[in-house]
């Protein structure tokens, strides 16, 4: 079953400028709470769509993560964001099981640069994505520590085109930054 992301809904703010993450990307995530443990990332992660929203990793791939490359890399200052699809062509997404997390869960992140960012989850929110602006500065503005926005859709199957009426969005803080061991 084909799930697209509505555009209004993926949109970063778009007066945030471009991060300069060099060649540096993720590589894998781990979620041990829900038992996601993936190295199955986009190549150098998702951008924006010639609309100017955020770019998923291709739906044929359900399981495959992406980094948005805009954000900071995990664990530098401001809201690194991962997104990845709740489910896709009848199997199980990246993220499917992202609503179960619970604030004071661990996320752990590797990066290209051979350093791994630990978070903890401050909270989890789901709500409707018709409320998406309400929630866009909160999800994608700026901060002066390390954070972290794993987003996935949530809630029931709407009507064709057949989008999730949901946003699950996990903030996490980073907790440290070191050595990938």
């Amino acid at each position: 079953m084909s799930v697209p992301a509505p555009p209004e809904l993926s949109s970063p703010l778009g007066n945030t400028p471009p991060k300069a993450n060099g060649n540096v990307s993720v590589a894998a995530i781990r979620i041990p709470s829900i038992g996601l443990d993936s190295k199955d990332f986009t190549p150098g992660g998702v951008g924006l769509d010639s609309h100017g929203i955020m770019q998923v990793p291709p739906l044929s791939h359900p399981k495959q993560i992406a980094w948005y490359r805009l954000s900071p890399l995990p664990g530098d200052a401001g809201p690194a964001t991962i997104t990845s699809h709740v489910n896709g062509d009848g199997m199980p997404g990246g993220f499917a099981k992202l609503s179960s997390v619970k604030v004071g869960a661990t996320v752990a992140v590797d990066r290209t640069d051979g350093r791994t960012a630990t978070f903890r989850v401050s909270k989890t929110i789901t709500f409707p994505k018709s409320d998406y602006a309400r929630h866009r500065a909160e999800i994608f503005g700026d901060m002066d520590h390390g954070g972290l926005r794993l987003i996935t859709c949530g809630g029931t199957l709407g009507p064709p085109p057949e989008y999730y009426e949901s946003q699950v969005v996990v903030f996490a803080d980073v907790v440290s930054v070191k050595a990938t061991e």
